[in-house]
């Protein structure tokens, strides 16, 4: 079972994330960006694949919003 696991989780791709802001005022991701488990980098960067979040993405204006429209 432990090397299909570990297969599994080599080969698959990163489940995409669009993280959108509601009604809330950025402590969800300040919460996140501060965890220790796992780190926000290696969820950033292995886990996960973060197409979009206005808070910490380096694109401003209608870039970002551009990217998920398409």
């Amino acid at each position: 079972m432990i090397p299909q696991i570990a297969y599994a989780l080599e080969n698959k791709p990163r489940t995409p994330v669009i993280w959108l802001h509601g009604l809330e005022c950025t402590c969800c991701t300040e919460s996140f960006i501060r965890s220790a488990h796992p780190l926000a980098k290696d969820a950033i960067l292995s886990l996960i694949s973060l197409d979009y979040d206005d808070t910490i993405m380096a694109a401003a204006g209608q870039q970002p919003s551009r990217r998920w429209r398409m």
